[in-house]
């Protein structure tokens, strides 16, 4: 792993200027700590290592405090080199490489923070988000939630590659279904990623067969797909609407070696050595009930682990049948259907890819995406659905595990 990358980081960390929730290092009660810092911009106070100074900070305080005071993502002035020290960083690193595992929601992650096969050994603080390095059954990993939609997540994964020494990632959370196939409570392993949320949207009267602007540019595409917004309309097919069309779009990748050169694409594929571990999977019992003791909240069907289809996502919580059905017509394949839809997974693999770091993605189905009879499935299942989505990340690690001896 190499850390000169660093540099690209720090333009992330410029750019994103979200507070997070504080987190204080020092002596006093509460009340105390609140009332030295009251600037809106600057509410936290954060501590040297004795607690006889402090600065007010707008995100959270580090880690590790220093002889002076100083924020979280490490002593204003350091080299990258001396930010990584004073993080703890490096002596993480040292002991690399690890498995990075990177979470959107509290709910998606507390299986794993609470379960005996996870066991901490420190909590790092970059850039407002808590980098938790632990092991899973005896695996080096580093765990990181993201928050939802693709900001979040691409500049969570970019910072876990930058800042931390791994050569794999996994990501996993719930999903909607988005194919008749799909039920409550599967995992499906997508063996490749796309985002449906870029769209060249045309301008009123005009045709299918008019270009979009940049066109001829190779900037954007009829190639893929178009939704009509008039074939979606209460009175009928076809009808005259002044919201016309959008056409679905690829995503411009630059990847190392050539970084320079933009290239248009559609599909993320993960790893095929991890898609071959995640094969043994097939056969893992999923959990059916919301209480497996008392057997309550339980599915009609049995839960199932499909590999090698295809997932997608956007910045959208997709509950209507009607886009889940183009969805899955425009962005699906013969023996590769879409079977989840979310809004983070495309952006994880994205930064991957463009990385160079191996990944693989898994979901598993809380709600059916508007398909159901009855309303969104998701507040009822989303602890079931993430529950099964940790059994299958044990078992691939286990398997990883295997893998790498």
């Amino acid at each position: 792993m190499a850390h000169s990358q660093l540099v690209a980081s720090f333009v992330l960390v410029v750019l994103f200027c979200g507070a997070s929730s504080a987190s204080s290092h020092g002596k006093g009660p509460r009340a105390l700590l609140q009332s030295v810092c009251p600037s809106p911009g600057s509410p936290n106070p954060c501590y040297n290592a004795d607690g006889s100074k402090y600065i007010c900070c707008a995100g959270s305080c580090p880690s590790i405090p220093g002889q002076d005071p100083y924020c979280a993502g490490g002593p204003p002035g350091l080299s990258p080199e001396a930010k990584l020290e004073a993080l703890g960083i490096n002596a993480v690193n040292r002991n690399g490489p690890y498995i990075g595992i990177v979470v959107p929601n509290p709910f998606e992650i507390v299986s794993l923070l609470t379960s005996s096969t996870f066991t901490e050994t420190q909590e790092i603080s970059v850039n407002a988000r808590i980098f938790h390095v632990g092991s899973i059954d005896g695996k080096k990993v580093v765990v990181v939630q993201c928050g939802l939609t693709h900001v979040n997540a691409a500049l969570t994964t970019q910072l876990l590659i930058d800042y931390f020494y791994v050569d794999k990632i996994l990501h996993y959370g719930i999903a909607g279904g988005a194919d008749e196939s799909s039920n409550l409570g599967d995992v499906s392993i997508a063996s490749e990623w796309a985002t449906w949320g870029l769209w060249s949207w045309q301008r009123d009267g005009l045709t299918p067969d008019d270009p979009l602007p940049l066109e001829a540019f190779g900037d954007y595409t009829r190639e893929i797909g178009r939704l009509a917004f008039g074939n979606y309309s209460a009175t009928g097919p076809m009808t005259p609407n002044s919201l016309n069309s959008v056409w679905l779009q690829r995503q411009e990748l630059f990847k190392l070696p050539d970084a320079e050169t933009r290239v248009q694409t559609l599909f993320f594929p993960a790893d095929a050595g991890l898609l071959s571990i995640a094969g043994s999977l097939a056969n893992l019992q999923l959990d059916d009930c919301s209480n497996m003791t008392a057997r309550t909240g339980c599915l009609s069907k049995q839960p199932k682990i499909v590999i090698g289809a295809r997932g997608v996502d956007a910045e959208i919580f997709v509950d209507n049948a009607a886009i889940r059905d183009f969805i899955g017509a425009t962005l699906g394949a013969p023996g590769k259907p879409v079977l989840t839809i979310d809004m983070e997974s495309s952006a994880v693999a994205m930064v991957a890819t463009s990385n160079g770091i191996p990944f693989i993605i898994f979901r598993s189905v809380s709600d059916l995406a508007g398909g159901g009879a009855q309303e969104n499935e998701a507040g009822n299942f989303f602890g079931l659905a993430s529950g099964n989505a940790y059994k299958v990340l044990t078992a691939l690690i286990a398997g990883i595990s295997g893998y790498d001896a």
